[in-house]
């Protein structure tokens, strides 16, 4: 798969440039929220998550794709479950905060999105 030097940059900086690792991103609209994400057993957060005030994300993890991720958002009271299958298939996957819905969304991409 050929990267952009944008998506080689991050995927460098994370340390995630081989096939097993994908990153996972969260998005704008953390503000001190109690975010969990847990990855082959292996608690990645369990911290307090805030959007930067200059950055489009709240928080950037590496993640095996070899199984599933689990992201638990207090505030929302909302846990998704990540499978293997889909983190497989790409090397960005994006977590945003549907404020409408009190959900998660979830969007992969083997690129990165870029901030508008």
């Amino acid at each position: 798969m050929e990267f952009n030097q944008i998506d080689s940059l991050y995927l460098k900086t994370f340390n995630a440039t081989e096939n097993k690792y994908s990153l996972l991103f969260f998005g704008q609209g953390y503000f001190n929220n109690d975010l969990e994400v847990v990855n082959c057993e292996i608690i990645k957060a369990e911290d307090s998550t805030e959007t930067e005030k200059v950055g489009p994300f709240a928080k950037i993890y590496r993640i095996e794709n070899s199984c599933d991720a689990l992201i638990k958002d207090s505030e929302f009271r909302v846990k998704i479950n990540i499978k293997t299958d889909s983190i497989r298939l790409y090397k960005f996957i994006y977590i945003d905060r549907d404020f409408e819905n009190d959900s998660l969304k979830v969007t992969y991409k083997n690129n990165h999105i870029p901030v508008k």
